[in-house]
């Protein structure tokens, strides 16, 4: 078993960095964190372990 040697936890306190597209009326709507890699695929080359938090009222 390979030691991960960092952990890194995104915590999203609100606001349009934290926003996607809706692709059915171009409004903003909050970005899913669990399908984060999925939005930027850069994340799954770093070699930590990667969580995420967001608050529910940001």
């Amino acid at each position: 078993m390979e030691e991960i040697k960092s952990k890194i936890l995104l915590i999203y306190t609100g606001g349009t960095i934290g926003m996607e597209v809706n692709s059915n009326d171009g409004s903003l709507m909050p970005l899913s964190l669990e399908n984060l890699v999925k939005h930027i695929p850069e994340l799954s080359r770093l070699e930590c372990a990667l969580s995420t938090y967001s608050f529910l009222n940001p």
